[in-house]
Parts: C-alpha cells; sequence; structure tokens
C-alpha cells in the first residue's frame, strides 16, 4: 500500500474513529497528555544537556 493510498484510508476512517473513542480525544484527557509530554520533555531535557 502506497503513502497516497494510506493517507485516503485514514481520512475515510478517522472522523468515526475519534467520535467512538471519546476517552481519548476529550478536552480534559488532551490536557493530561499535553501536561504528560511537558513534564516528560523537561525532564529530558534536564538529564540530557542539549
Amino acid at each position: 500500500m502506497d503513502i497516497e493510498k494510506n493517507i485516503k484510508l485514514h481520512d475515510k476512517i478517522a472522523k468515526k474513529y475519534e467520535s467512538t473513542h471519546g476517552e481519548i480525544y476529550n478536552e480534559v484527557e488532551q490536557s493530561r497528555l499535553v501536561e504528560d509530554l511537558n513534564t516528560s520533555h523537561a525532564f529530558i531535557k534536564k538529564k540530557i544537556k542539549f
């Protein structure tokens, strides 16, 4: 399957997937994930001096 076909398939099913998986895409969960990513990134930057 080439990249263009993969993109078209993704676009076709993404909205349905997102609507059936509110536990992943709701605002509260997204905020929690962003906070966790920021914390992890800060930790990594502290441990690995860029």
